[in-house]
């Protein structure tokens, strides 16, 4: 009682799951909602800071405050968050995550970090470095995927040493519920 229309490809793939296919359209437009909500709870909750910093006078000190960390903050999510889903995308799909994603990922990240200032940008640079290194032995054991170690650095460029401790324990965590409902999926 196996699926006939599933077939496995060298690569890993299913045929299913080849670009052009109604899976990866499925996958491409689940992906495209998610982005377009994230991106406006963003500029919403940007425009709720703005509205709550002019309605409280003494938040009204802080909104410049608030304004140099949040916007550059904001410009870089805007520019990873469709990015991210892009390669999860492709990573799905094809196994395989185009290195103009990170390429594209850390450029907007150190650029991003460089509005708050120079010591925050070498700050999460060389923090991406370090990740780089550290789990660029992993991938070479199989242990970890190329892309993925690409993807953590690159976004340790547009975050602080705190928040990239955050996204990498999101993404394991993430990837362990994936990795658990492949398992069940194949059940």
């Amino acid at each position: 009682a196996g699926r006939t229309d599933l077939v496995v490809m060298s690569a890993g793939t299913t045929d299913e799951a080849r670009p052009g296919s109604a899976t990866t359209r499925a996958i491409a437009r689940a992906g495209l909602i998610v982005t377009v909500l994230f991106l406006a709870s963003r500029v919403l909750g940007y425009v709720r800071t703005i509205a709550m910093a002019g309605s409280v006078p003494e938040l009204a000190d802080l909104d410049p405050f608030l304004a140099a960390f949040r916007i550059p903050d904001l410009l870089f999510q805007l520019v990873a968050a469709p990015l991210l889903v892009f390669a999860a995308a492709r990573d799905i799909a094809t196994r395989l995550i185009p290195d103009g994603v990170s390429i594209a990922i850390a450029l907007a990240g150190v650029s991003s970090r460089l509005m708050v200032g120079w010591s925050e940008a070498g700050a999460s640079l060389a923090f991406g470095v370090i990740l780089f290194v550290v789990l660029l032995p992993l991938a070479m054991r199989g242990w970890f995927g190329g892309g993925d170690v690409k993807l953590i650095a690159a976004m340790a460029t547009g975050l602080s040493v705190g928040e990239t401790w955050l996204f990498i324990v999101s993404t394991v965590f993430s990837g362990g519920v994936l990795g658990f409902a492949y398992i069940i999926g194949r059940h």
